[in-house]
């Protein structure tokens, strides 16, 4: 997860969800915030200190997602998270809450899975449907791949601003 430790992040869920998880399951939280001692006691009552990885604030974050098998971001509210399009771009699958602008990036069953309602119980089984079933989780992280290309490059962004600035010229 690459999230600032602060409302309306819920790294503390994730922490709890791991708790669930069999135990070669590992999570690095990138990021850090007013929350991140929290979730460090957090994970310490859990016992899970020694399966998670603090990282702090990190200028790498692309190598950090090129490692990964997976990306979780949870949330309460969201805009449109550009760490979910980063994580796309490294062609993981994304676990995330469905909020905001995060099912217009994550399609649900095939990039990804969107949690309605991101409690411990069902991240983590979330997250364990995509540790059973490791060629699913590939094939949901080439499809996100296949998503950021088409849609989120620099490219097609720039293509989409200027169809968007062409249409409201042609309407004056």
């Amino acid at each position: 997860m690459v999230a600032r430790f602060a409302a309306p992040k819920r790294q503390d869920s994730l922490i709890r969800a791991l708790s669930i998880l069999p135990a070669f399951a590992r999570l690095q939280l990138i990021g850090d915030g007013p929350l991140r001692s929290e979730c460090e006691v957090l994970a310490r009552q859990l016992g899970g200190m020694e399966r998670i990885e603090f990282v702090g604030d990190s200028d790498e974050v692309a190598r950090f997602l090129a490692e990964a098998s997976m990306f979780v971001l949870l949330s309460d509210h969201e805009g449109l998270p550009l760490t979910v399009i980063e994580a796309m771009r490294a062609g993981l699958p994304v676990v995330a809450s469905a909020v905001g602008g995060i099912p217009e990036l994550v399609e649900d069953g095939v990039t990804g899975i969107l949690l309605r309602e991101p409690s411990p119980e069902a991240v983590a089984a979330a997250l364990k449907s995509l540790l059973d079933n490791p060629e699913c989780a590939r094939k949901m992280g080439r499809q996100g791949r296949e998503r950021f290309l088409s849609h989120f490059t620099e490219q097609q962004m720039l293509n989409k601003l200027d169809a968007l600035y062409a249409e409201i010229l042609a309407d004056r």
